[in-house]
């Protein structure tokens, strides 16, 4: 288990801490973990933004939540 400073996030798949665009692929740095995960958190109602490579609590225009797919979708 990797532990990280509260700026970056624990990716497993490579053993080290990462900015969330550094997350391995198809990975995204969820805040609420503070790890990369492959599916955002339903709990915190969060969803995976591809620019950012991070969960949201919200999508940014022109996107929409995705309940599914825990991510934000054109």
């Amino acid at each position: 288990l990797i532990t990280c400073p509260s700026d970056l996030f624990a990716d497993e798949e490579t053993q080290s801490c990462v900015i969330a665009t550094g997350c391995s692929l198809n990975l995204y740095g969820d805040p609420s973990k503070g790890k990369c995960v492959s599916q955002c958190d339903i709990g915190s109602a969060r969803y995976a933004d591809e620019s950012t490579k991070t969960c949201l609590q919200g999508c940014n225009a022109p996107f929409y939540a995705d309940n599914i797919t825990r991510s934000c979708v054109k």
